[in-house]
């Protein structure tokens, strides 16, 4: 695995949609606002989603460092101890947080296909 996949299916898959969303839902929590109904939902939805999505830029940015770690590391055993005590963590926290996102963002803006869409799409 080359440095920058973490990035790149970041940049190009998740956060547009990501983002494509929250933008629905402030359009959505202001024209309420403008009517004086209530748009808590929209902007606990928001608030919780920007915290996500700053969280997941910025361990993508981590796991691609680790991965760069691992690959200027010439002995097999130090990369793999790298692996091990850095890499897999930071892959884990990414995943974590993709997950969280996932389950938060419509399926109309979210990239990939959910857990249930393969395994009931077979």
């Amino acid at each position: 695995v080359g440095g920058g996949v973490p990035q790149d299916h970041r940049d190009r898959d998740i956060l547009p949609g990501v983002i494509a969303y929250q933008t629905e839902l402030s359009g959505a929590a202001s024209k309420k606002a403008l009517l004086f109904v209530s748009n808590a939902t929209e902007t606990a939805l928001l608030k919780r989603m920007s915290t996500l999505t700053d969280a997941l830029y910025q361990s993508a940015d981590v796991l691609d460092k680790e991965l760069d770690a691992v690959k200027a590391e010439s002995d097999a055993l130090k990369a793999g101890i790298l692996c091990k005590e850095r890499m897999i963590p930071a892959m884990a926290e990414l995943r974590e947080l993709a997950d969280k996102l996932e389950v938060v963002t419509s399926r109309k803006h979210w990239p990939f296909p959910t857990y249930e869409e393969l395994l009931y799409s077979l």
